[in-house]
């Protein structure tokens, strides 16, 4: 930490904070300021210290830590309510003890195309981020694939009981979604969230992406 806070006489806090009122920031405002992304900080940062038409170049800082690549050996096609189901068909290789009603409204009875082999990039949510960030970082042709990569991951014994699991896929009408995949004890729970979502996806998951590959 440097020396604003130690530096600064009250006088110039109280006259910051009556213009940012008059701006009309409130406690609020700054409260959200303090919980943004890295990136926004930063920028804000820059504006304070060299003014507009002045730029720098960013410290990057990855969202990411990169453990493993996944290869991926492709699938034919099939009806995702033939797997991502609690009534867990004869001879299944995987159970399910929870489908979210997310992930039923919005990819139920959806048929999944056969699928190609693919690498993709297993990496670690270094801290809690927002959707924004990730696609930014993961780049937005990186980011959506197959519900087959998830039956895959579970089914190949891929997917670890300690773990939980997310990324992006299409549903049915080819929006975007977050989908975590995680084992809750007795077998494998599955959720859909709307991408953006208003909360940070949570420090700790692992994320499938196509992201370009670590060398």
């Amino acid at each position: 930490m440097g020396n604003l806070v130690t530096e600064t006489p009250y006088s110039e806090v109280t006259a910051t904070l009556e213009l940012l009122d008059r701006l009309g920031v409130d406690r609020e405002g700054l409260k959200k300021f303090r919980k943004a992304s890295s990136h926004v900080q930063f920028e804000v940062a820059r504006l304070m210290c060299e003014g507009e038409g002045t730029k720098t170049e960013e410290p990057y800082a990855s969202l990411f830590d990169h453990l493993t690549t996944l290869a991926f050996p492709g699938m034919s096609t099939f009806n995702t309510d033939s797997f991502f189901t609690t009534d867990t068909p004869k001879g299944a290789k995987a159970k399910f003890t929870y489908v979210g009603p997310n992930f039923t409204s919005w990819f139920g009875d959806m048929e999944v195309k056969a699928t190609q082999p693919v690498k993709l990039s297993l990496d670690h949510l270094r801290g809690d981020s927002y959707d924004p960030d990730i696609t930014k970082e993961i780049g937005e042709e990186n980011c959506d694939q197959s519900l087959a990569v998830i039956r895959w991951h579970i089914e190949s014994g891929q997917a670890k009981k300690d773990r939980w699991y997310t990324g992006y896929f299409l549903d049915k009408k080819s929006l975007r979604r977050a989908v975590s995949w995680n084992w809750n004890g007795s077998g494998w729970s599955v959720r859909a969230l709307e991408v953006p979502y208003p909360y940070r996806c949570l420090e700790g998951y692992e994320f499938v992406s196509r992201k370009p590959l670590v060398a």
